[in-house]
């Protein structure tokens, strides 16, 4: 992850042949900055080597900074005892939950505005 200061929506040959060269896979696509009086850039992003177990991408569009927040989300799976799995945090991804999880996080980010769903950037599939 991080801020290379190249923008990937622009062509640069050389940068991406390095990237690809060495089996590094960007997973953003989209604009990550943007500045008044600039084009949009992707200059952040995350960058995997496999994306076999990657679940999806994306941006968040929030105006803390110019950059945008980036996330991915990749399958994981932890192979335990039936004993160890019972000492495992159970966590219930209900949607009464996820509002309640997003209404505490914009009570304490009070500058952000939240114009997404949870559901536009989440599957929910086993």
């Amino acid at each position: 992850t991080g801020d290379f200061n190249i923008d990937l929506l622009s062509s640069n040959s050389h940068f991406e042949q390095i990237l690809y060269g060495n089996n590094f896979i960007p997973t953003i696509s989209m604009p990550t900055h943007e500045r008044p009086g600039c084009n949009a850039t992707l200059i952040d992003n995350i960058l995997v080597n496999s994306t076999d177990d990657l679940c999806g991408s994306g941006v968040l569009e929030s105006r803390v900074s110019h950059h945008f927040p980036v996330f991915s989300f990749a399958r994981c799976s932890i192979k335990t005892n039936d004993k160890e799995a019972d000492k495992l945090p159970k966590y219930d991804f209900c949607q009464s939950n996820i509002d309640t999880f997003l209404i505490d996080v914009q009570s304490k980010l009070t500058n952000v505005e939240f114009t997404y769903s949870v559901d536009s950037f989440v599957s929910y599939s086993d």
